[in-house]
């Protein structure tokens, strides 16, 4: 690991951001061919192009700002377990997990794009409940458990702390920012 450690960081700095672009321009095409499943009425459609447009911009800004806060996290959390590393250094690695992502999030497009939706009240219920979405969603979904994996491995290098650390420096922040959106999910 250590030897891919070293091969990426002889890699342009531009090539991570790239990666993490491609990611959330990919995000952003998932839930645009999502909302292209539903049939629009032609009065709102106009107002409905204008909102959709923003969307796609502000999923492809939010992804870009994703990885750069949770990246964040991850850093703090190292260095709260006398890890040594510079965050710039870390950012640049934690990007290129982010191509598994972007894979299964392709994978995704190219499964919800086969869909097709009755014109109906209860679309969005027949949707939730297309074993076709359902796959699309656990592929994306599943695809972080690598991505995670591979940010606890790459802190276990290049902050220098043990594995059970680096483990915990990826779990905590990913646990308690559940069960933050859990209790908005319950308190709503």
């Amino acid at each position: 690991m250590r030897k891919m450690i070293n091969f990426i960081e002889q890699l342009p700095k531009w090539a991570g951001a790239g990666i993490v672009i491609v990611y959330s321009l990919l995000l952003a095409e998932f839930f645009s061919t999502i909302n292209h499943l539903f049939p629009v009425d032609n009065s709102m459609s106009e107002l409905l192009s204008v909102f959709s447009k923003i969307s796609y911009w502000a999923t492809i800004l939010s992804g870009a700002i994703v990885w750069i806060v949770v990246s964040f996290l991850f850093h703090l959390m190292a260095m709260l377990f006398n890890g040594h590393s510079s965050f710039g250094r870390f950012l640049f690695l934690a990007s290129y997990p982010y191509i598994i992502s972007a894979i299964a999030i392709l994978a995704g497009i190219l499964i919800v794009d086969n869909i097709q939706i009755p014109d109906t009240e209860n679309a969005m219920s027949i949707l939730i409940n297309n074993q076709s979405f359902k796959l699309a969603m656990n592929l994306i979904n599943y695809s972080f458990m690598p991505y995670y994996i591979l940010i606890a491995i790459i802190i276990h290098y290049i902050y220098q702390i043990k594995y059970l650390y680096a483990a915990l420096s990826v779990a905590i922040p990913v646990v308690s920012i559940w069960l933050i959106t859990e209790l908005f999910k319950w308190l709503l």
